[in-house]
């Protein structure tokens, strides 16, 4: 390895051990805190501080280290083999097999918690008396400790990468110290004062970082307002000459509107409430080993973004038609370009691919804190809810991008909600299901046990049917309550028709 590499590679490396060293020491330093907080043998916080890490942390075991640490200094055998079996406990069971969801894993780790302690407690302290009694006490509040603990760091965790606190969260951060506080009193004075100086120089380190982070983040985006200006400055200059170029000026436009959004930042991205599971199905048409159709995905702040788009004809002429306009169309909304800025954009750049390219473009735009749902249709095929058994249709005729100068895409919206199934499709699966659509999408969708089993059957029904042409289905379920779930504004559009 020639010396500047392994230069490099070292440099690489310490600047990653000196990042994640701070955060690292305050874990090890709070639990140490934690452990050394005891009397009678017991250390309350210290298991439930160790529980609270496994649940939020992917290095948990720092905690456990300061954990075990601070329950030896404190004389706390009871809690320190509480602590170790919890570890051991659930080291073993991860290995065996990992819990299924957030809530699987809350209930494991009480579980383990409780067994832990509740396994201790009568070989410990076999004989009634106050010893045996404070054991009891832990185990009775440690799944309380515990939740608050969690969550308070997830709070904290979360203001520390620049995210604001809710009032639940601050209340929330109140409690953790409040508890770390109380930790602090019973602490013998040495271990207070060891955990507090690795706090404490901790903190600081965390802190210069983030300032230093937040300094370079205002930079650029005092750059990117900058560029955003020249951007717009030099469209309004070709919109205002003769002879412009159009296109020219709407792209500049629409890249300047976009830098704006990226130097205003979002936080979007830590409240959303609406989590979407979605899957895709299709095949080609008979005699074709490629399908014309695309599906491009994108996340925008709080945004998610889906565009099917079916080209002329079939085959790898029409692939790299909609592929092309649903990539450009997804990353153009993705980015920061307005709704209209972006059709218009994209209808413009295939006017410019010759006077036989266009596509279909079926772009829907889902805000995962309200549950809204906003499509753009550039002669796409309608588009289905289903909820509760009952098909929505939601629709609005355009022609496809890439035929006419003035051509725009048709707008529609609706409002998702808790369960619902929405369904996008290419012609080609419409006209194959005909009349049996709206039974397809009852039957096939809402019987199906996954959205990938729904996709995948909905494409099999227009095969048994007979299709002529290439299909494809994008199928997505929600999962989470929208804020705006509990109302039907004037903006919803769907109707239904079974």
């Amino acid at each position: 390895m020639h010396s500047a590499e392994a230069i490099g590679i070292k440099s690489v490396l310490s600047a990653s051990v000196l990042r994640a060293a701070p955060m690292k020491a305050m874990r090890v330093g709070a639990g140490f805190l934690c452990g050394a907080a005891g009397m009678f043998g017991f250390s309350p916080l210290a298991l439930p501080a160790v529980a609270a890490a496994w649940l939020c942390l992917d290095d948990a075991c720092f905690v456990l280290v300061g954990a075990l640490m601070g329950t030896l200094a404190s004389k706390s055998f009871a809690s320190f083999s509480a602590c170790a079996l919890f570890g051991g406990t659930e080291l073993i069971l991860s290995l065996l097999r990992a819990p299924k969801g957030r809530n699987a894993a809350l209930l494991r780790a009480f579980a383990v918690m409780a067994l832990a302690q509740a396994a201790l407690l009568p070989f410990i302290y076999p004989a009634w008396g106050e010893e045996f009694f404070m054991g009891a006490g832990c185990l009775l509040t440690s799944p309380a400790i515990a939740a608050v603990i969690a969550r308070g760091m997830r709070a904290l965790t979360g203001y520390l990468s620049g995210r604001r606190l809710s009032r639940v969260d601050a209340l929330t951060l109140v409690m953790l110290l409040a508890l770390l506080a109380g930790a602090l009193f019973l602490s013998k004075p040495a271990a207070m004062a060891a955990g507090l100086v690795a706090m404490l120089l901790s903190a600081i380190a965390l802190c210069r970082e983030r300032s230093g982070a937040a300094g370079a983040l205002r930079k650029t985006r005092r750059s990117l307002m900058d560029a955003a200006g020249v951007a717009k400055g030099i469209a309004q200059y070709i919109g205002g000459s003769v002879g412009g170029d159009t296109l020219a000026h709407s792209h500049l436009t629409g890249m300047g509107d976009a830098m704006e959004k990226l130097a205003a930042g979002s936080e979007a991205l830590m409240r959303c409430r609406v989590r979407l599971v979605t899957a895709t199905a299709g095949v080609p048409m008979k005699g074709s080993a490629l399908t014309g159709d695309a599906l491009a995905m994108r996340r925008a702040g709080d945004t998610a973004i889906f565009i099917l788009s079916d080209g002329m004809g079939t085959g790898d002429a029409a692939h790299r038609e909609s592929s092309t306009a649903a990539a450009l169309l997804a990353d153009m909304l993705s980015v920061g370009y307005d709704e209209d800025a972006a059709q218009r954009g994209v209808n413009d750049l295939m006017l410019l691919c010759g006077e036989e390219t266009y596509a279909t473009l079926d772009a829907a735009l889902v805000d995962l804190m309200t549950g809204e749902l906003r499509m753009l249709k550039f002669g796409a095929p309608p588009s289905y809810i289903l909820r509760e058994g009952r098909v929505r249709l939601i629709e609005s005729p355009a022609l496809p991008a890439g035929i006419l100068p003035e051509a725009r895409a048709g707008v529609c919206g609706a409002q998702l909600r808790r369960n619902d199934a929405f369904v996008m499709m290419t012609d080609g699966l419409m006209e194959a299901l005909g009349m049996e659509l709206v039974a397809a999408i009852v039957e096939r969708v809402g019987g199906a046990n996954t959205v990938q089993d729904a996709a995948d059957a909905l494409i099999a029904a227009g095969i048994e049917r007979g299709y002529n042409d290439d299909m494809s289905a994008f199928v997505a379920r929600v999962e989470g309550e929208p804020l705006g779930a509990g109302r039907l504004g004037p903006d919803d559009e769907a109707r239904e028709i079974a």
